[in-house]
C-alpha cells in the first residue's frame, strides 16, 4: 500500500472516529445519512492551512510533506485555533467537530434554502452546510478577519462549492444583499443579540445564537423567529471565541469597591449577614443561582478589591449597588453581606425564593425569549418571568413549561 493511499485509510478511520463521537454525545438521530454523505465529502485539513499546536504552542503551516504526522490533531474532537490577534488573543477556531455537527443537525436543512452564517473562519462549518443546501440553496458566510477569507474562498472554489459565498465584512451587521434567511448561524458569542436578525431572519425560521453570559460562560441557544420574538427551543453550555466588530459589545465588567462612592463609609460600617443555607441554598448551589441572578437581574455587579484581601479570596464576589441609596449588597461563597439599606438584599433574597419554587434550575433549564428592545411586555401571572434589558434587545427568562 503506498504512502497515499495509507493516508486515506487513517482519514476514513479518523473520520469514523469524529462520527461515533457525536453519537455518543449528542444521540443516535442526530446523523442522517445527508449529513454524514457532505461530512465525509468535506474533509476537515481542507480548511486548515495554519494551525497553533494544541502540544507545543507553536505555530504549524499545513503542507502536503507534513499532513500525515499533524493528521491525528486535525481530526481530534476538539476546536483548532488558526488565528490570535495582534495582542494574542484567539479570535478564530475550527470548531470542534462533534458540536458542529449538532449544530448542523438542529437546523434541519433543506435543499433550496438560504443561510446566514457570522464568523466564516475557515469555512469548514459553512462548506457542509452548502452541500446540504445544494445548488438551488446559498450560505453566506461573513467573516471579519482579513487573513482569513481568502483561503476560504479558494477552499470553497476547489471543492466546487458555487452556492457558498464569503463576505470579508463585519457579520454583527447581518448580510441584507440575500436577507430574510430561512436560518442563521453565529459561531462567535456576543452579551447581546444584533437587532438586525430581527429583520434578516424570516418568521419560522432559526438561529443559532451563542450568548456571552456575564460569568465568562457561553450558552449556545437554538432560536426559532416568530412574528414578534426569538423563543428558544434548546439552552447549552458551550465555548466559542468572542464577536468582534462594530457591534461587539463590552464584556461585563468588574467593579472595583474602592471606586464606589461612600465604600469607605460602608466598610466601615458592620453589614447584615445572611448564610446561604438561611436561604435553603446549599453551598453546591450557590454557583448556579448566582448565574441565575447574572441572567435574570439588570446592574448585577462583578466586584473586586484593591485592599480587602479576604473579600478577593472569595470564589465568587457579586451583588448589587445603589449609589442613591448608599446601599450595596455583596454576595460571596458563603453570605449575603449588606451594607445601608436593606432594599437590594431584600430583591436577592425575593429572587431566591423565586429560583428555589422553579425548581433551583441552572440556566440551560430556563426557557428564553429574546425581544427588540423597545419591546412592550405581558406577563403571565400563573408562570414565573424573569427581565434582563439591554440596549439591543430584552431577554425573557421563565421555568419551561411541563
Amino acid at each position: 500500500m503506498n504512502i497515499e493511499s495509507r493516508l486515506e485509510r487513517r482519514l476514513t478511520e479518523l473520520q469514523d472516529e469524529l462520527i461515533n463521537q457525536t453519537l455518543s454525545l449528542f444521540g443516535d438521530d442526530c446523523l442522517p445519512y445527508q449529513l454524514k454523505t457532505a461530512f465525509y465529502e468535506t474533509p476537515r485539513h481542507k480548511f486548515v492551512h495554519r494551525f497553533q499546536s494544541p502540544i507545543s504552542g507553536k505555530w504549524i503551516d499545513l503542507t502536503d510533506d507534513n499532513l500525515a504526522q499533524n493528521l491525528t490533531t486535525l481530526y481530534t474532537d476538539r476546536p483548532i485555533s488558526i488565528f490570535r490577534n495582534e495582542l494574542g488573543e484567539l479570535v478564530s477556531t475550527v470548531s470542534q467537530p462533534s458540536l458542529v455537527l449538532f449544530m448542523i443537525f438542529l437546523l434541519d436543512l433543506q435543499p433550496g434554502q438560504r443561510v446566514f452564517e457570522l464568523g466564516g473562519g475557515s469555512g469548514w462549518h459553512s462548506s457542509i452546510m452548502a452541500r446540504l443546501v445544494g445548488p438551488s440553496g446559498s450560505v453566506d458566510s461573513v467573516e471579519i478577519i482579513p487573513e482569513l477569507v481568502p483561503h476560504a474562498q479558494s477552499t470553497a472554489k476547489q471543492l466546487q462549492l458555487d452556492n457558498l459565498h464569503f463576505h470579508l465584512a463585519d457579520g454583527t451587521e447581518g448580510y441584507s444583499d440575500r436577507a430574510p434567511f430561512d436560518c442563521g448561524v453565529f459561531t462567535a458569542s456576543t452579551p447581546e443579540l444584533p437587532p438586525i436578525f430581527f429583520q434578516q431572519i424570516k418568521v419560522g425560521g432559526l438561529l443559532e445564537f451563542v450568548v456571552k453570559l456575564p460569568n465568562h460562560h457561553d450558552l449556545f441557544v437554538l432560536l426559532k423567529r416568530t412574528e414578534d420574538s426569538f423563543q428558544s427551543e434548546l439552552l447549552m453550555p458551550c465555548t466559542f471565541v468572542p464577536v468582534t466588530g462594530k457591534q461587539a459589545l463590552q464584556q461585563h465588567e468588574v467593579t472595583v469597591l474602592e471606586e464606589i462612592p461612600h465604600w469607605k463609609e460602608l466598610k466601615n460600617s458592620t453589614p447584615q449577614s445572611i448564610h446561604w443555607y438561611d436561604l435553603e441554598i446549599l453551598s453546591d448551589e450557590v454557583e448556579a443561582f448566582l448565574h441565575f441572578c447574572n441572567n435574570t437581574i439588570n446592574g448585577f455587579h462583578h466586584f473586586d478589591s484593591f485592599e480587602d484581601e479576604e473579600l478577593r479570596a472569595s470564589a465568587y464576589l457579586c451583588g448589587l449597588v445603589d449609589n442613591e441609596t448608599q446601599s450595596l449588597v455583596l454576595l460571596n461563597d458563603t453570605s449575603i453581606l449588606s451594607y445601608g439599606e436593606t432594599e437590594l438584599a431584600t430583591s436577592i433574597k425575593k429572587r431566591a425564593e423565586e429560583w428555589i419554587a422553579a425548581g433551583k434550575p441552572n440556566t440551560e433549564d430556563l426557557h428564553l425569549e429574546i425581544f427588540p428592545a423597545n419591546a412592550i411586555l405581558t406577563n403571565n401571572p400563573e408562570r414565573p418571568q424573569w427581565v434582563y434589558t439591554t440596549p439591543s434587545c430584552t431577554y425573557r427568562w421563565s421555568p419551561i413549561a411541563e
